[in-house]
């Protein structure tokens, strides 16, 4: 006999049913909204797609593009060369220099050396010059025996295209001198000068001239190296010191005219007067001042093997008390 089913035991059974679906359909609309706001989680940090690596994924270039350009573009021997024709190159000991210095292309070695006396102190200057094209006869240079030497590489005319080595050295009693090394025709010659090297710039050397010209005393001049040797340049030279000379004989001299500004007023010179010497031309006259500094010339003739003024047929020591060194 089958059950009877109320129709109130339906409408319970489907509100069952209903609340159910509504239930099951609120579990999957909360469960994809919650999947949903998963998905978009700002705070949420990604993870990489591949595993993190230490090193860059493209390699740092270190290189510059272009050559650096730290290192001067002059050449060493182009320096060298220009200080030589303007001041002088110093030249140091036992550190051999090549370079062409006979201006024919092939590279020469100049080397300069010394030798110490143990007893004084003073030394001797050594200077071995090789020409590339002769180089099984190297010239030596050997200087005297001094206290002070300078060497120094020169150019006195670049457009010759050779160079020169000037030796100064000075010695006992203070004698100086200047020797002058170059190449010509394949060989090295000296040239020398008795003068006391001071400077060099630009092809011209100062030079201190020992002179006995109203006393051992010195002037300054200019000097160049020529094709005869060491020139001095002509010129109205100031004398270093002023050394006092006691006229002995009367002599005339010629006292200057500031208005004429020449020498033209003749002045005896008397016994007992004091001069002293304030410049000259080193040839043919002397400029003296008078007691009174007043300004007088005085024109000799030079005796050319002793080196001593003339005056009037007589040495300038028989007019004067000469103060002479040596």
């Amino acid at each position: 006999m089958k059950a009877k089913i109320s129709v109130k035991e339906i409408s319970l059974d489907m509100k069952k049913i209903t609340a159910y679906i509504l239930m099951l359909c609120l579990v999957f609309t909360c469960a994809f909204a919650l999947t949903a706001c998963k998905g978009n989680d700002v705070n949420e940090t990604p993870k990489p797609s591949e595993a993190p690596t230490d090193e860059p994924t493209n390699e740092p270039d270190d290189e510059p593009t272009e050559a650096p350009t730290d290192e001067p573009d002059t050449d060493p021997t182009a320096e060298l060369l220009a200080q030589a024709a303007h001041t002088g190159y110093e030249l140091g000991y036992d550190s051999p220099l090549e370079i062409d210095f006979d201006g024919d292309g092939i590279t020469d070695t100049i080397l300069v050396t010394s030798e110490t006396e143990p007893e004084s102190g003073d030394f001797t200057v050594y200077v071995t010059v090789t020409l590339g094209c002769d180089s099984e006869n190297p010239y030596v240079y050997e200087s005297a025996i001094s206290y002070f030497a300078k060497v120094l590489l020169v150019d006195s005319n670049p457009e010759d295209g050779r160079l020169e080595v000037v030796i100064a050295t000075t010695f006992d009693s203070d004698d100086s001198c200047i020797d002058v090394l170059r190449a010509n025709g394949g060989k090295v010659e000296s040239l020398n000068e008795w003068c006391c090297f001071q400077s060099y710039e630009d092809g011209v050397m100062s030079v201190l001239i020992r002179t006995d010209i109203m006393g051992t005393n010195s002037y300054c001049a200019s000097a160049v190296i020529g094709d005869s040797g060491i020139t001095v340049l002509p010129d109205e030279y100031e004398l270093v010191g002023h050394l006092d000379c006691e006229v002995i004989d009367s002599i005339d001299v010629l006292v200057y005219d500031e208005e004429s500004e020449t020498f033209c007023i003749t002045r005896t010179l008397e016994v007992g007067e004091t001069v002293y010497a304030y410049a000259t031309d080193a040839a043919s006259y002397v400029l003296l001042v008078l007691g009174d500094g007043s300004l007088a010339r005085l024109d000799f003739e030079l005796d050319e093997e002793i080196c001593i003024p003339v005056i009037n047929g007589r040495y300038q020591h028989e007019y004067f008390t000469i103060p002479y060194a040596d």
